[in-house]
């Protein structure tokens, strides 16, 4: 379709990088943080907040931040986006103590909070439905898939080389290039001009940073203690308040029709699975890499690259996949990758290893990524009008975020409560019960695969059955 895409039409590569930096930012820094901890002398109750602090204004911000381009207009939403996360990389590389990275990780999330849903309703908003746009989302895709293991090469590289500082840095020049690249868009986009509901944003905003920050600090708490308990109710109680405004307010932050939209929900139910399977994956094979096979950091990023591979072949082709047999079947078949890949790292070696199922669990992961992430951002605007493209991409990208945070909270307490009890019935040496408490989530991120197929079949056709909206693909 690239003949289709005319010169008034935005840079798709301009949009792409805008979304590069943003996906980069997650992965290259997790390399640096044993770099940073020496050289800041972070005490291990604050490291975990270099990634937290990320996660929370991230998670917490992308519902806003998907209908603030929609108020004030795509092309200004993501000039505020990226000048806040380019001036936040520049303050981390100079960070001189722990209060000033974190601060600067913070305004990291918010850039991209803001950056995410604006690229992709650009992109949806821009090219027509249909083939032209899936297209589109599939480039997009495919560079937000090979961005994250480009993250984990380079943050192995700089660290090793120049130091963790250019993690940061590394974004600076690529932000100001974007914001200038901005210019080449064509004018700016129609805006939705209804007010926006502040009390709904507020209270939006609260009840998912309640809930990421509740779901982060489970490794810190049991799951059944007062504080992750006390949170758990806090959220419920915010997303009470906030379903009690909404209902009221004559402009909602989220249109009611987007919860019964079949393509939306399909699209949801696969980012959910996604975040929770390909979070707690990446992380238990980052370490796994690490301390069991005992590679170095920059062996390891590269051991993630045939996944990306996967990744990039995947995406590339769902957008031509989906326009022919639809967003809930291609979805379906990126559910099917994830659980076939689950399956293959439920047998990874107690002794350490790659090749033996390392490898194939990678690209099995790789082509799910690579699948659900086109056709989920596919069917977040399938049928959804334009002046909402912000919100509902903003909708995916939560159920995204919710997912990873519920997945590495719900993986990591099933892996350490298989380990502690393998080592107190003596069963072996200690990396042996570390793997043994990795095999016992990937089973359990298998259930998660098996529970997203059963999902994206089924919900377009439960809300259908009530007499909502009727959506054929």
């Amino acid at each position: 379709m690239r003949e289709r895409i005319l010169p008034s039409h935005p840079p798709l590569a301009v949009l792409c990088l805008g979304q590069l930096i943003c996906i980069l930012d997650i992965s290259i820094v997790n390399i640096a943080i044993p770099s940073i901890q020496r050289e800041l002398a972070l005490a291990p109750s604050t490291l975990q907040w270099v990634v937290t602090a990320y996660v929370l204004a991230y998670g917490g911000l992308l519902l806003v931040g998907g209908r603030l381009a929609d108020y004030f207009g795509r092309r200004k939403m993501l000039v505020l986006g990226l000048a806040c996360f380019t001036l936040s990389s520049a303050a981390g590389g100079m960070a001189p103590n722990a209060a000033m990275l974190l601060a600067a990780r913070a305004g990291q999330g918010v850039g991209g909070a803001i950056i995410t849903p604006t690229v992709m309703s650009f992109v949806a908003g821009l090219y027509r439905e249909g083939a032209e746009r899936n297209w589109a989302l599939g480039v997009l895709g495919a560079v937000t898939g090979a961005g994250f293991a480009l993250g984990l090469v380079l943050g192995g590289l700089l660290t090793s080389t120049v130091g963790w500082r250019w993690v940061f840095f590394i974004n600076v020049p690529i932000g100001l290039f974007v914001i200038l690249g901005a210019s080449w868009l064509r004018r700016e986009t129609a805006r939705d001009t209804r007010p926006v509901n502040i009390p709904g944003a507020l209270l939006a905003t609260a009840a998912l940073t309640t809930l990421t920050y509740t779901l982060a600090v489970t490794d810190r708490y049991p799951l059944l203690s007062v504080q992750i308990v006390a949170g758990l109710a806090a959220a419920g109680v915010l997303a009470a308040l906030l379903i009690a405004t909404e209902r009221r307010a004559p402009t909602p932050l989220i249109p009611a029709e987007l919860f019964s939209h079949p393509p939306l929900l399909r699209a949801m139910v696969g980012a959910a699975v996604f975040g929770a399977i390909t979070g707690p994956s990446t992380l238990f094979l980052t370490i796994y890499l690490q301390d069991i096979s005992g590679w170095d950091a920059f062996t390891t990023g590269l051991a993630f690259l045939p996944q990306e591979a996967a990744v990039f072949l995947a995406a590339t082709s769902a957008g031509r996949l989906t326009t022919r047999y639809g967003t809930r079947n291609v979805l379906a078949a990126g559910m099917v990758a994830f659980a076939v890949g689950s399956l293959l790292l439920t047998q990874i070696p107690a002794e350490g290893g790659y090749l033996q199922a390392v490898l194939p669990g990678l690209l099995f992961i790789g082509l799910g990524i690579g699948t659900v992430s086109v056709a989920g951002s596919i069917a977040a605007t399938e049928g959804v009008a334009s002046l909402q493209h912000g919100i509902a991409t903003g909708m995916w990208n939560t159920g995204n975020q919710v997912g990873t945070a519920l997945g590495i909270a719900a993986l990591s307490a099933v892996a350490s409560a298989r380990t502690t009890a393998f080592q107190t019935m003596r069963q072996g040496s200690e990396a042996a019960a570390i793997v043994a408490g990795y095999r016992a989530a990937y089973a359990v991120a298998l259930v998660f695969a098996v529970l997203g197929i059963l999902g994206v079949l089924t919900v377009g056709r439960l809300v259908t059955s009530r007499g909502r909206a009727v959506v054929t693909r």
